[in-house]
């Protein structure tokens, strides 16, 4: 399906699509900059081996790609609309199958299955150049005039290329007026292998199901950068190249479960054994205390203006002193300091532009002409810096299940179950490194220690089934249900994390995200209700959920990967040492590291909706079947409550309430063609999804139309 612009519907939800223009607040209804394209393929071919087995080869392939846009705030951009374009993406994924299956009629002990598959995931994503919204320095807040200034300034001349960059022209050049092209390719194999056994007691059956699982993900990555169309190394935190993380993690397992069941009960047992195990390699940014000896300090300052760009000097003014800058750059990477020192005795002259011999310093002023006294050895804390790391995880867990329904009756069935689950981290959540497409400064960085989700879950209900309740052969259905899932060190998405050895003893501003573990636990409950009437011409079903209790509360580590170097715990000149320190010894902890890395906060810092109780959820249906039942159309009705993003920390109103109505049919024309049509958000409602990404407010489509045919030969 190719969708140019992305009409998102023309019956808005109140208070949803406003903006600030020319003093005004208008209404849109229009997503500028939207597109997406989606091609997929499907092939299947089964060989009958026997009566007992078969050979089944499958193949899935889809290619996705779409731009994307961002109502950037309130007001309007150049497009005269909020809608901003941002970048493009580009997914293609195809996976094989080879499944093969025997169960011969005359034993009962063999129902095997053997699965072999591989899959091949690539995804490619560019985002184009962004902007400050004003220069740092607020001279001026003109769009194209910030970005002419930083192009010709320090894309342009050169100066984000040099090796050797400014402090404040590493900020920019990290930041601004390149697109990237992030590349990630995952390759995935597998296999899987069970068998059930049936052991026959009259009227009772015991199976058993065994089998063994296991699969390996390697995940590499690649980014490019480019200026105006000209390719540029990607630049990372320190201003060195930034490295494309990579990575592999298998996980396998073996599991069995017994079932034993009659009319009157089923009862099942299992047990399940999995191990993971990732390794890679990837890096985190951080901060870190610098030494810098006598000559390293005078490289600094004498470098930073030696290999500024040589602007004429009436668009640089600093270019008039480059004349002695320049000399003393040049000494400082000789490295000789004794003609440093004779140099700086001189005291070195310039020529400014109006033709004046002017003291590059006054001697007896503020700066002294002896080198040694001028520039003292210094440390410098809080330092852009690197941590590599060479991650090696495994860790396994036992999971065990229990679950169990009685049939008192042949119209009533009561059910429970209970078990234990769980989730390694994800080689994306441990390893690879993301930016926010709208801002520069906001990325998203790997944990290399993050720790797997563990949770249980438990579930009671009851199932009913009525036969001849309106019309002769029907059948009325109906399901409640309520379960309760408990998760410990669930990782969610944090935009508010501290980077090591950044001497912080409280959460910065927003804009650092990584995955981190809920150190609070994680509940979802809820109630579900399910019905289903089938009378063969005509049938119906409707559903509903509903989640019980609040919002979860979400706790992070102070420093998700340990507090690093610091200030603190480095004893002054005297032999004192900080009052952070001191603090902490008081507090019973051998250091200030010590007592960071067991800290643990609490905060609206969450990245995602998970911070939200999800909302309810409801469908009706009502369908009928003519033409000799080839012909099945029917009317569905959906609802979704509202939804609050941290309401009990001052947060928004996120998911308004909404109903919709979609249409369905399909025709069966002969046993190897159906044809089939829908429309869905029939009444054009304009409306977010309700528990969707809260951060993203990405409005649904309007009203929707589908033409398809399916054909099997």
């Amino acid at each position: 399906m190719i969708c140019p612009a992305h009409k998102i519907a023309d019956r808005p939800i109140e208070g949803q699509n406003s903006v600030w223009f020319n003093g005004g607040k208008i209404e849109f209804n229009d997503v500028k900059f939207a597109a997406q394209e989606q091609d997929s393929g499907l092939f299947k071919a089964r060989w009958k081996l026997s009566d007992d087995q078969s050979l089944l080869f499958s193949y899935v392939g889809t290619r996705v790609g779409y731009s994307y846009t961002t109502d950037a705030d309130t007001s309007a951009q150049e497009s005269g609309t909020p809608w901003r374009k941002m970048g493009t993406s580009k997914a293609q994924s195809n996976s094989f199958a080879l499944d093969y299956k025997i169960k011969p009629a005359d034993n009962p002990l063999l129902d095997l299955k053997v699965k072999a598959y591989g899959v091949e995931t690539n995804v490619e994503n560019y985002t184009t150049p962004t902007y400050p919204f004003s220069r740092f320095d607020g001279e001026f807040t003109d769009a194209a005039k910030i970005r002419e200034n930083i192009d010709n300034e320090y894309w342009d001349s050169g100066a984000c290329e040099k090796p050797d960059k400014t402090p404040y022209a590493l900020d920019v050049c990290r930041q601004y007026g390149v697109g990237r092209n992030n590349r990630l390719s995952t390759k995935t194999q597998g296999f899987q292998l069970d068998n059930t056994s049936r052991f026959v007691f009259g009227a009772t059956t015991l199976s058993a199901n065994y089998g063994v699982e296991y699969f390996t993900d390697h995940t590499t990555s690649n980014q490019r950068w480019n200026h105006d169309g000209r390719e540029v190394r990607p630049i990372g935190t320190t201003g060195k190249d930034a490295l494309n993380p990579q990575g592999r993690r298998s996980m396998g397992s073996i599991f069995t479960e017994l079932k034993l069941e009659d009319d009157f009960f089923t009862i099942s047992a299992s047990l399940r054994y999995e191990r993971y195990r990732l390794k890679g390699r990837t890096q985190v940014p951080g901060k870190q205390t610098v030494h810098l000896s006598r000559l390293d300090k005078f490289a600094k300052e004498m470098c930073a203006y030696g290999a500024f760009p040589g602007l004429a000097p009436n668009e640089n003014p600093r270019s008039q002193v480059q004349s002695v800058y320049g000399p003393g750059c040049r000494l400082a990477l000789a490295g000789d300091e004794s003609a440093i020192a004779a140099w700086w005795a001189d005291v070195p002259t310039y020529v400014d532009q109006r033709g004046r011999t002017r003291n590059f310093y006054i001697p007896g002023g503020r700066r002294s002409s002896d080198y040694e006294k001028e520039w003292q050895p210094e440390d410098l804390d809080d330092q852009n810096a690197l941590y590599d790391y060479d991650v090696s995880r495994s860790a396994g867990m036992l999971l065990p299940a229990l679950s169990g329904a009685i049939r008192p009756t042949n119209w009533l069935e009561v059910y429970g179950s209970w078990g234990k689950s769980w989730r390694p981290p994800a080689i994306n959540e441990m390893l690879m490194v993301g930016n926010h497409p709208r801002d520069g400064f906001a990325s998203i960085y790997p944990n290399p220690n993050a720790e797997p989700e563990t949770s249980r879950t438990w579930e009671v209900g009851a199932n009913t089934i009525f036969q001849d309740v309106a019309l002769d052969g029907d059948s009325l259905s109906l399901k409640a249900g309520y379960f309760d899932t408990r998760a410990d060190n669930y990782l969610f998405s944090s935009m508010d994390v501290i980077l090591p050895g950044s001497n912080l003893e409280r959460l910065p501003l927003p804009g650092t995200t990584a995955f981190v573990n809920n150190r609070n636990r994680t509940k979802f409950r809820g109630l579900e209700f399910e019905g289903r009437y089938e009378a063969g011409w005509i049938y119906g079903g409707a559903s509903y959920t509903h989640y019980l209790g609040g919002p979860n509360k979400f706790c992070e580590d102070l420093y998700f990967l340990g507090a690093g170097e610091n200030k603190f715990d480095r004893p002054n000149a005297d032999g004192s040492y900080p009052v952070e320190h001191q603090k902490a010894l008081a507090r019973g902890y051998e250091s200030w590291r010590a007592w960071a890395d067991d800290q643990v906060v609490c905060d609206n810092f969450v990245f995602n909706s998970a911070i939200a109780k999800p909302v309810d959820k409801g469908t009706l249906l009502v369908g009928v079947r003519l033409l000799e039942r080839k012909l099945d159309t029917g009317v569905r009705f959906n609802y979704s409550g509202e939804g609050w993003y941290n309401r009990d920390s001052g947060g928004s109103q996120v998911w308004f309430k909404y109903t919709t109505w979609d249409w369905y049919a399909s025709y069966q024309a002969n046993d190897n063609v159906k044809l089939m049509a829908s429309v869905e958000n029939i009444t054009n409602r304009m409306y977010v999804d309700g528990y969707s990404d809260a951060m993203a407010r990405t409005f649904a489509p309007g009203r929707s139309v589908a033409l398809g045919m399916e054909v099997r030969f």
